[in-house]
């Protein structure tokens, strides 16, 4: 291999490793009573494991992590005895990572939809849920709200990829797909790399569906992001039909979500303390 070769794969793995978080750093602040209990269940042959902390008649908060992650990326909201008191939260591995199945990826949004709705309807049996989506996370999110509009209560969506015209893989992303490149890297950076390259027709086919949306979202967007373009913060300006909230955070990056994470419990305690007047809650879940 030349040295042209290898500095391409060493600077190719810092940029793709960059949409990560130190989640082991996350994962070390659960401790007392805020530590989380541990489940799973399986469905079409599936493995989903996720992590579940608070009280059990609290409003109900459902995180999905970007790419790669795991549930830990939101182990110090987990671990927040503030939430813990109030809320009931559930931090779920995505499938194909973490303790799901890791390696036996779904680059379909529609398909991780559906294998999540078990435990949309488990966290959802007396309130709709909160839907909190970094990264790639995010535009789950917006299709499990599409999907099951009766179960989703609002959206956060933290530095979201949302437009497929902003979402083009880069050079470094089909490079990643070199056969023999692929064999070098890890394998966490192999699979968030294979996202990504799907990421654009999974957000194209849900274009004709953003009208369908009527439920409370807020767009969290730094404008110093440089791998989720702040532009997709324009997009759900122009996509959401109504119910839209946008901070724009000037000197905010992709990483947010740990950097600032008092902002984002507060957006998440005030979709509580604001809930509709109860209609977040009904008889028919």
């Amino acid at each position: 291999m030349t040295h042209k070769t290898l500095y391409l794969l060493s600077f190719m793995v810092l940029v793709i490793s960059a949409c990560g978080p130190p989640y082991d750093e996350d994962a070390h602040q659960l401790s007392g009573d805020q530590a989380p209990a541990f489940n799973s269940y399986v469905t079409d042959g599936r493995t989903i494991h996720y992590a579940e902390v608070g009280r059990d008649n609290g409003s109900p908060i459902m995180f999905l992590h970007g790419t790669p992650g795991s549930w830990s990326a939101f182990g110090a909201y987990l671990a927040d005895a503030e939430l813990a008191s109030t809320l009931y939260m559930v931090a779920v591995d995505r499938p194909g990572f973490g303790k799901s199945d890791y390696g036996n990826l779904l680059v379909s949004l529609a398909e991780q939809s559906r294998v999540l709705e078990p435990l949309v309807d488990r966290v959802a049996e007396q309130c709709r849920v909160v839907l909190v989506g970094h990264s790639l996370g995010a535009p789950l999110t917006v299709r499990m709200a599409m999907d099951y509009p009766e179960k989703i209560a609002a959206l956060v969506l933290v530095a979201p990829s949302l437009d497929p015209e902003l979402e083009t893989p880069r050079w470094y992303n089909n490079l990643a797909e070199n056969r023999l490149l692929r064999r070098l890297l890890p394998t966490e950076l192999v699979l968030a790399n294979r996202e990504v390259m799907a990421l654009p027709d999974e957000l194209n086919a849900m274009l004709p569906r953003w009208k369908e949306l009527d439920l409370p979202i807020t767009v969290i967007q730094g404008a110093k992001d440089k791998l989720v373009d702040p532009g997709n913060a324009d997009f759900a300006e122009k996509m959401v039909p109504r119910g839209l909230r946008v901070l724009r955070l000037e000197d905010a990056g992709h990483f947010v979500l740990w950097k600032q994470p008092e902002l984002i419990k507060r957006e998440i305690l005030h979709l509580h303390e604001n809930r509709l007047s109860g209609e977040y809650c009904s008889t028919s879940g």
